[in-house]
């Protein structure tokens, strides 16, 4: 042994191995800091580590070799081991790093806006992103008047970090629904492992929470990041300080370090002061009219806090923002004109990310959808990896009935994030509808190979199978569901749903009660309320029906804003329409109708079309439809199309057009493959046209899908009457009545069965 130290000492192999790691030291920071100056990929801070490391038994070889003073020949064992470990490190590198991407961490994108100027931005790649949940923090001895300060603090983080692009921050809006069925009604208080639970729904890697308490006049918090894994904690930093945006400074500061997001000179990193106000008396009322939004959806106590924040300081752009929102979605749209307009004259206090939305939000204010649809595809182009942004590209296209264009873009949101695997689902749900149903089906496979224990990727599935008319699979594929989670409310709504489809009415009933006694949340009560009134209405029990109806909106209304309860009040008057009540739908849309200003007004307008239908009142009919049509093509609003082609084929039969009726169905059955009732109004038009066999064949296609519909039952009548087939047409109209066994007398569609049934002739015996 001594001998051996002596000729490690005598060949100064200590001596150099020192040295080695210093530069290796020295090259690893020097990798860093041209990784962080140039902002290459930081992969190239690990390929200098490990290059470094493998290096080693070479540089060991030469000191050894070569390390005495004087001159040594290089031999046999030099050519070799030198020229190997080269190779064998290169492997290894080449091997470790292959799928890596080791060229710049950003990518420039150029671009016109709205207005034609032409904007370059360096964005970074999606894998380079870090994507954050941000959860509200815990109360640490607040006062009840300060609570406030637990949204507001994670809030201004979120704010003042949403300028650098690195950072994928999630907001308490995108989960507080399943914070609050799971019993954290004031989004406090969340366990971690709850909180792992909703970082891995939402596919993101880290978890930011903490805790805000005041000492005195001075602001103390303890924040925490965690790894989604598995949920180890990557730091926890603890603060005291004299002013509130100097702890949202510090705090943001330290997120930015620990989540290694690598500054850049054209990335401004304001004060977040800037971000929001330097005056006290519109701080406090901004933070809580955000809990009164978010937590309690108190939009009239939420109104006079914004007010009074706005007046404190005209310039506080996030609340005149807010502020115009609350008011579009209160009814209110003429008066968020002018917070709209200040926010987008202040638009520079918010990082640039927000800037789009205020934009975008100014113009669908102002009714300028086209420059709404520029500002939203300008953003999308300039932030290609940005997902919120592509994700308001979506929610365009989708109000523009763009569903190819959507699946393209849910595409790419998979292709930048694979984590997020949820819109798989959705593409699913898309190339459903467009009758692609085996694009659909590898969607929703690429889903459930990554998630088989996940009960919404089978509750999907089953949505196509039904779409194919596969009613004995959706079945089993629902029951496999309901094994994984027996109580989930929406699980027993489908597959009641699925029983009321194929007759099985007593079932469907008691399934439906069974999944509103599971209901947990406003939301779940809301959708099985919902199930019920549709239920009640198909099979004319209308007292059940009028009831579950009201029910549903008084359980929405603690969710949604107002303006979406009035939408919904608007949209089912189909009750009304079906058991003569035409004075009190008359009513609502005079109360309810008069709320709504362009182009939200549509809906209103779709409601008077089919109260013309209803009344027979074919000029009025016919002026409401162009309105309709008009509205449409203006504000290039597709989601409404379905209504007008409906309501175009119901004028056009009123008016004895049974041509451009069968038109305007095969129309609505192009855009809506999927939909089963469409074949009953084709079935309609053809049978009154004297195609008698192709009407036929067109109304079994709707049995063939939904057995238990009385409706097509009468259609296949009407259809067998006019072939001669009496008896037929009779054992048709027997079942009609005998799904509407329990109909009241004031529902017209069972009436008007009976009628046919009364004046039908009897079967030969």
């Amino acid at each position: 042994m001594k001998d051996l130290v002596g000729k490690l000492l005598e060949r100064r192999v200590p001596q150099y191995l020192v040295v080695y790691i210093g530069v290796a030291w020295g090259i690893m920071q020097f990798t860093q800091l041209i990784v962080d100056v140039f902002l290459f990929s930081p992969h190239w801070t690990k390929v200098a580590i490990f290059a470094t490391l493998m290096l080693w038994p070479a540089y060991v070889l030469v000191v050894y070799r070569h390390g005495r003073p004087g001159m040594d020949a290089w031999g046999l064992p030099e050519k070799i081991v030198i020229p190997a470990n080269l190779a064998v490190a290169f492997g290894v590198l080449f091997f470790m790093f292959r799928t890596e991407d080791l060229g710049a961490a950003t990518t420039s994108v150029t671009v016109a806006d709205e207005t034609g100027n032409v904007v370059e931005r360096e964005v970074p790649k999606q894998e380079f992103r870090k994507r954050t949940v941000l959860f509200d923090f815990d109360a640490d001895m607040l006062a009840d008047d300060d609570v406030w300060l637990t949204g507001f603090v994670p809030d201004a983080v979120y704010v003042d970090m949403l300028g650098d692009d690195f950072l994928d921050p999630v907001g308490p809006n995108q989960f507080r629904e399943k914070l609050q069925r799971y019993g954290y009604p004031n989004l406090r208080g969340v366990p971690l492992a709850l909180k792992r639970e909703i970082a891995d729904d939402l596919h993101a890697g880290w978890i930011f929470s903490g805790k805000i308490g005041k000492a005195g006049p001075q602001y103390t918090a303890t924040v925490n990041l965690h790894a989604a894994g598995d949920g180890g904690r990557v730091a926890e930093d603890s603060y005291v300080a004299d002013d509130l945006f100097d702890l949202v400074d510090r705090i943001s500061a330290d997120l930015r370090k620990h989540l290694e997001i690598p500054k850049r000179d054209k990335v401004p990193d304001l004060p977040a002061r800037e971000y929001f106000t330097s005056n006290e008396a519109a701080l406090k009322p901004y933070g809580e009219a955000r809990n009164l939004l978010l937590i309690e959806n108190d939009y009239a106590a939420a109104l006079p806090r914004l007010q009074q924040a706005v007046t404190a300081d005209p310039t506080f752009t996030l609340a005149q923002h807010t502020l115009s929102n609350v008011l579009l979605l209160s009814n209110r749209r003429a008066e968020a004109v002018a917070p709209i307009t200040a926010a987008l004259a202040n638009r520079y206090r918010l990082p640039e990310r927000a800037q789009f939305v205020v934009r975008a939000d100014y113009y669908g204010i102002n009714g300028e959808l086209d420059k709404v649809w520029d500002v939203v595809e300008t953003w999308a182009e300039l932030y290609p990896s940005d997902l919120l942004a592509l994700q308001t590209l979506y929610s365009v296209q989708m109000v523009r009935n763009q569903r190819v264009e959507a699946i393209a873009t849910l595409e790419k949101i998979y292709s930048i994030n694979s984590g997020m695997a949820d819109v798989l689902k959705q593409i699913a749900g898309l190339q459903s509808s467009l009758g692609n149903f085996e694009a659909a089906r590898d969607a929703l496979s690429r889903y459930v190979e990554r998630f088989p224990d996940d009960y919404t990727g089978l509750s999907s599935l089953a949505g196509i199978e039904l779409n194919m008319g596969e009613l004995d699979t959706a079945r089993r594929t629902l029951e496999k569901a309901l094994l994984l989670e027996p109580t989930n409310t929406e699980l027993m709504i489908r597959l009641a749903q699925l029983d009321h489809r194929v007759g099985n009415f007593a079932a469907a009933e008691s399934g439906l009660k069974a999944a509103l006694a599971s209901a947990a949340s406003p939301n779940a009560r809301a959708n099985a309320f919902g199930a019920l009134h549709l239920y009640y209405r198909i099979q004319g029990q209308t007292t059940a029906a009028l009831d579950a109806l009201a029910r549903r909106i008084d359980e929405t209304a603690a969710f949604q804003a107002p303006i979406q309860v009035v939408g919904l009040r608007l949209n089912n008057l189909d009750v009304y329409f079906e058991t003569g009540r035409l004075a009190e739908a008359r009513a609502i849309l005079d109360e309810y109708g008069a709320q709504l200003q362009v182009p939200s007004n549509t809906v209103a307008l779709i409601g008077e079309l089919q109260l013309a239908l209803e009344n027979r009142d074919i000029p009025t009919a016919q002026a409401k439809l162009a309105a309709v049509d008009s509205m449409i093509a203006t504000y290039q609003i597709e989601t409404f199309r379905n209504a007008s082609l409906s309501a175009g084929a119901r004028l056009a039969g009123l008016e004895g057009d049974w041509e451009r009726a069968y038109a305007l169905r095969q129309d609505y059955l192009k855009a809506n493959p999927t939909d089963p009732l469409v074949h009953t109004g084709v079935a309609e038009s053809l049978r009154e046209l004297g195609r008698l066999d192709e009407a036929e064949k067109e109304i079994r296609l709707t049995l063939q899908r939904i057995p238990g519909s009385a409706t097509a039952y009468v259609e296949l009548a009407r259809v067998l009457a006019a072939r001669g087939d009496a008896a037929g047409s009779r054992a048709a109209l027997e079942r009609a009545l005998a799904i509407w066994s329990l109909a009241e007398p004031d529902f017209q569609p069972a009436a008007e069965a009976r009628a046919l049934l009364a004046a039908a002739p009897e079967s030969p015996r």
